[in-house]
C-alpha cells in the first residue's frame, strides 16, 4: 500500500464579485481542509494540488499563463465555479454569453459522481455554456451543461455563492412579504419578521400530505452544496491525493437536534410543564426570557440542568436599536447572573438584512434563533438549508451563528405528519432540526400529545440533542481551527479548545494521531468512504495526523 498524502487544496474568492464571500462560507460549512483566499493564491499555484474558482472572477494573462503551466502537470486539478474567470480556452468551455437568473438543476440520462436525489433544487446565478470540459453531470432546464468533471479540468456553473447569500441570508425585511391566497399564512399584519425575507416563491412549497397545508419542503441550498461538494471530491479523487473534512458535529454524530422555548407566559405552572414535556426527552433548551424576565430559582434550575438561558428581545415602536437591546440584556443578565449566548427576537422580529446579527454580537450572543417560519404556510427551509450557517456578506462577517427553525409548535401550529418529513429531509443532509415552542402552547393538549411522539420520532431517526448554545460554540471553535498539510502529514491547530472532534480522511489506511494509533471507524457520507478519527484539541497544541508508517509498502 503507497503511503496516503493529502491533498493541497486552495479555494480562490473573486474579489470582484460581492457573492463569492459565500463559497467561503459553504466549505466552511462542510468542513473541507483546504486555504481559503483571494486571488494571490494564484501568484505561486504550485502550493496547491487542487484549485477551486469560485465566482465571478477575471484571470490577468499572467495568472492564464501560469494555471496553464500547472495544469500541464501530473496531479493537478481544478474546479470552476459561478463563472468562467475569462479562461474559456484555458478551461475548453464554449460559452453563451448569458447568465442564470433563477434555473433548476437537472439530471442527465446518467449519474455516476453527483447525488441522484439531489437533482431538481433551485439555484441562483452562474454562467451559461453550450459545452464544458469532461463528462456532463448535470443539465439546465434547457439541456444546456450546467456540471461536467473532466480529468484536469471540472465545471460547476451555478454560482453557489450567490444561492447562499440569496437564499440563508434572505431580504432585506423593511416591508410585510405579501403572502399566498390559500390561508395557510398571513404576513400582512404590519409586523416584520424574519419569515417576510424568505426569497422563495409560494410556488416552491408542496403539500406533504393530503389535507396538510403547503410547506417550503426542499433545501435547495443543501442539495447545492452537496453536489458543489461531490464534484470537488471528485476532481481531488484524480490526483490520486486524499481529501481530508473536519465534520461540523460533534462526536461524529449524524445529526442534531435543538429547541427554545419562548416564555411568552410567566405563569410557572406553564414553564413547568413544559420542561417536563423536553426534559423527559433529555433535551437541553435554550428559555428564550423577555423582561422583566423570570424568578431566580427558575434560573437555578435550568442552569443545573445544563439548558441555555437566552434574551427574547422585545423591540419598541416596531424598530430595533443598540440602546434597547443592550438595556433589556444587561437586566436580564443581572438576573440570571451570567451573559446571554442566545438571542431571538419576539414572536420572530426581524430588521433590516443583518441588523439583528450585529445587535446580537454586540451583546455576546454566539446562537442567533430568528431565521424561520411561524405558520403552517411558511414551515419548513424557509431559508433553504437546515444546517446552521454563519452570517456574510460582502462586507461583513459576524461571529454568530444562525440556527433555522423549520417547525414551529409541532403538533399544534407546525402539523405532526409535515414536522417529520422535514425531519427525514434534514436526517438525509446531516442537518440540525431546531423547533421551538411558547410556553403557553404547554396548555394545549393537542400540542401536549404531539410533542413527545415527535420526540420519539427524532429519537428512532438517530439525533443526538444538544443546547444551541453547545452548537454555536462547537461550530465557531471548528471554523477557527487552522492547517498544515505536509504531503504525508495533516496539523490541526486551534486558539480555542475543541471536544469531540471528528476528522474525516478519504483514505483506506491505517492513521496515526499524535504519534499513536487511532483505529478510526468506517463511514459513508458524500457518496464516499471515510475513515473517521475522533479526538480532543487542546488550545494551542497542535495534532498530527498521519498515515501508519506500516502502512507503506
Amino acid at each position: 500500500m503507497d503511503r496516503v498524502s493529502f491533498a493541497r487544496v486552495g479555494a480562490v474568492l473573486a474579489s470582484a464579485d460581492p457573492y463569492s464571500a459565500w463559497y467561503g462560507e459553504l466549505l466552511r460549512q462542510t468542513g473541507l481542509v483546504c486555504e481559503i483566499g483571494s486571488e494571490s493564491i494564484l501568484d505561486d499555484p504550485s502550493e496547491y494540488d487542487v484549485l477551486i474558482l469560485c465566482g465571478q472572477g477575471k484571470l490577468t494573462g499572467e495568472q492564464r499563463k501560469g494555471l496553464a503551466e500547472w495544469l500541464a502537470k501530473d496531479g493537478r486539478h481544478v474546479v470552476v465555479t459561478g463563472g468562467f474567470w475569462h479562461g474559456e480556452y484555458l478551461f475548453d468551455i464554449a460559452a453563451t454569453g448569458h447568465k442564470y437568473c433563477r434555473c433548476h438543476l437537472c439530471a442527465p440520462e446518467a449519474v455516476s459522481v453527483l447525488a441522484e436525489d439531489c437533482f431538481g433544487g433551485l439555484f441562483f446565478g452562474g454562467e451559461q455554456a453550450k459545452k464544458l470540459p469532461g463528462e456532463v453531470l448535470a443539465l439546465d432546464s434547457h439541456g444546456n451543461p450546467l456540471v461536467s468533471a473532466g480529468s484536469k479540468v471540472s465545471v460547476f456553473a451555478p454560482h453557489a455563492g450567490m444561492t447562499g447569500a440569496l437564499m440563508a441570508m434572505g431580504r432585506g425585511v423593511s416591508t410585510d412579504l405579501v403572502g399566498p391566497c390559500d390561508g395557510s399564512c398571513y404576513t400582512q399584519d404590519g409586523v416584520l419578521r424574519a419569515e417576510d425575507g424568505t426569497v422563495f416563491l409560494w410556488s416552491d412549497r408542496a403539500q406533504p400530505g393530503e389535507g396538510l397545508d403547503p410547506a417550503f419542503l426542499t433545501p435547495h441550498l443543501d442539495m447545492l452544496r452537496e453536489q458543489f461538494l461531490r464534484l470537488v471530491l471528485a476532481g481531488i479523487g484524480r490526483t490520486g491525493l486524499a481529501p481530508a473534512l473536519v465534520w461540523h458535529l460533534p462526536e461524529n454524530h449524524n445529526v442534531a437536534c435543538t429547541v427554545d422555548v419562548e416564555c411568552d407566559s410567566s405563569l410557572i405552572d406553564h414553564i413547568k410543564t413544559s420542561a417536563a414535556l423536553i426534559a423527559r426527552f433529555g433535551l437541553r433548551a435554550a428559555w428564550m426570557v423577555p423582561p422583566p424576565g423570570l424568578p431566580l430559582d427558575v434560573y437555578r434550575t435550568f442552569k443545573s440542568w445544563g439548558h441555555d438561558i437566552g434574551h427574547l428581545y422585545k423591540p419598541e415602536k416596531h424598530d430595533a436599536s443598540t440602546r434597547q437591546v443592550k438595556v433589556q440584556n444587561t437586566a436580564l443578565t443581572r438576573g440570571v447572573g451570567s451573559e446571554l449566548k442566545v438571542m431571538k427576537g419576539w414572536d420572530g422580529a426581524w430588521f433590516g438584512l443583518t441588523r439583528m446579527y450585529a445587535l446580537a454580537e454586540e451583546t455576546g450572543a454566539v446562537a442567533m434563533l430568528s431565521k424561520g417560519g411561524r405558520q403552517p404556510g411558511t414551515a419548513g427551509f424557509l431559508f433553504g438549508t437546515g444546517r446552521p450557517f454563519v452570517p456574510v456578506t460582502h462586507d461583513a462577517k459576524f461571529q454568530v451563528v444562525e440556527i433555522p427553525a423549520v417547525s414551529f409548535a409541532p403538533g399544534w401550529v407546525t402539523p405532526f405528519q409535515t414536522t417529520m418529513y422535514l425531519a427525514q429531509r434534514i436526517q438525509r443532509f446531516n442537518g440540525t432540526f431546531r423547533f421551538d415552542f411558547l410556553t403557553s402552547h404547554a396548555a394545549e393538549s393537542r400540542f401536549e400529545l404531539n410533542l413527545p411522539q415527535m420526540l420519539r420520532g427524532l429519537i428512532e431517526l438517530g439525533y443526538k440533542a444538544f443546547s444551541p448554545s453547545e452548537l454555536a460554540k462547537f461550530e465557531l471553535a471548528r471554523r477557527r481551527l487552522s492547517y498544515r498539510v505536509d504531503r504525508g502529514q495533516l496539523t490541526l491547530k486551534c486558539g480555542d479548545s475543541v471536544r469531540g472532534l471528528t476528522l474525516l480522511v478519504g483514505a483506506d489506511a491505517p492513521m496515526r494521531v499524535r504519534g499513536h494509533q487511532a483505529n478510526p471507524a468506517r463511514c459513508e457520507r458524500y457518496g464516499r468512504e471515510w475513515a473517521a478519527i475522533v479526538f480532543d484539541l487542546d488550545a494551542r497544541l497542535p495534532v498530527e495526523v498521519e498515515a501508519d508508517p506500516r502502512a507503506v509498502a
